[in-house]
């Protein structure tokens, strides 16, 4: 007798990773069903989705738009045994609370609904001048936030409520679940999902000639740009440029306040990415980088880490944060900001071994046998309870 498929319903927000995630989740047409939903301006309670259009997601016919009002009776009427949450703000956190028992609920998280002030991980994301920096808010910017909690944007009040809903988690990394459950409000059970495609990983052993260095992957303020210039103070970065990207997740005037430290450092040798790039290009200026440099405290900036890791660049971490002591302890060759940035570690690039051997850390998770594996692990979890 076939066993029952799982009908699975996952709502995502119009981000990059969507059509990947659509293609990964699409290999196991054995075990489940999945459709997906996105609930556009669900914050404000703003119904006119047809005005809608995607920015990022390219496969639009495999998403279906759907109204704050409509999605307790979709989930019912269509029969969902599982809601996937592609993060909490991808659905109402009133109508997640309000989810029938009998359909489990994964959420899947991310560092900006994870982290921070009254949500369920709470450290210290900032630096000192970063702190600063963000605490010299304008009276407009004042008014504006003011204004946010005026019209319940960020539903902070709904937020335990919802995560107290939830069944299952996945953070980005597994060592983000230990970090959650302090919370008085968290009883999630853990699986593992990790944000990859479809394909099969396949290993270049032809590592980047490049010589130019990362600062960071956005312009959240997380990224705590200002604080990683102290670090550079004797050093001779020589011809390499310093790339910055800056094109989203940060405020006008902290890229404002960003460009002007790094330009007085470093002068014409910044490349500042403050707009769109297609992903190609991205890539190849990128892959000009054999050095990349972030200063997160929370999980961000993966695909950049690992891009750099596997094309044989050196990766230098808050030796505090959550990235750097999981892959630290996973054998990956990685530095420590605090400790390891100095003339020598600019100048004398990543041994071949250590190369060879972040690549076989990168490709480890990624090949497309542990793919199918991780993804029957969850169902046979869901299935379980």
């Amino acid at each position: 007798m076939n066993q029952r498929k799982l009908r699975i319903a996952n709502f995502v927000t119009d981000e990059k990773f969507v059509d990947s995630t659509i293609g990964l989740l699409s290999l196991t047409p054995d075990r489940a069903q999945h459709d997906f939903f996105l609930c556009p301006y669900w914050k404000i309670d703003f119904h006119y989705i047809w005005k809608v259009n995607f920015k990022y997601i390219k496969a639009k016919e495999s998403v279906r738009l759907i109204a704050k009002k409509n999605i307790l009776n979709l989930l019912k009427e269509e029969n969902y045994d599982v809601v996937i949450l592609h993060s909490l703000d991808s659905m109402p956190y009133d109508i997640i609370a309000s989810i029938p028992k009998k359909i489990k609920v994964l959420w899947l998280a991310w560092g900006y609904d994870l982290y921070g002030e009254n949500k369920v991980v709470q450290i210290d994301q900032y630096k000192p001048f970063t702190k600063a920096a963000i605490k010299t808010d304008s009276i407009a910017l004042k008014l504006k936030k003011q204004l946010k909690k005026l019209l319940d944007l960020e539903q902070d009040g709904k937020y335990a409520s919802a995560v107290n809903r939830i069944d299952f988690f996945s953070g980005c990394l597994p060592a983000e679940y230990n970090l959650c459950t302090g919370c008085s409000f968290f009883q999630a059970k853990q699986v593992d999902f990790r944000y990859q495609g479809p394909n099969e990983f396949v290993k270049d052993f032809c590592f980047s000639e490049g010589e130019n260095i990362l600062i960071g992957n956005s312009a959240n303020p997380t990224g705590n740009h200002l604080d990683i210039l102290p670090y550079f103070e004797g050093i001779d970065i020589g011809c390499r440029k310093i790339v910055v990207p800056l094109s989203y997740a940060g405020p006008e005037y902290y890229i404002a306040k960003v460009k002007e430290a790094y330009f007085k450092r470093f002068g014409t040798s910044c490349i500042f990415l403050d707009g769109f790039m297609p992903i190609e290009e991205y890539s190849v200026l990128i892959d000009s980088c054999n050095i990349g440099i972030f200063y997160h405290e929370r999980q961000q900036a993966l695909g950049n880490i690992n891009f750099i890791l596997k094309r044989g660049g050196k990766v230098f971490l808050s030796e505090t944060s959550v990235v750097y002591k999981e892959y630290k302890s996973k054998g990956c060759n990685i530095y420590a900001l605090q400790k390891d940035l100095n003339q020598v570690a600019v100048d004398q690039k990543l041994d071949e071994k250590k190369q060879l051997e972040n690549l076989d850390f990168v490709a480890s998770s990624r090949t497309l046998k542990v793919k199918l594996e991780r993804l029957n692990r969850i169902y046979d979890t869901i299935e379980s309870c």
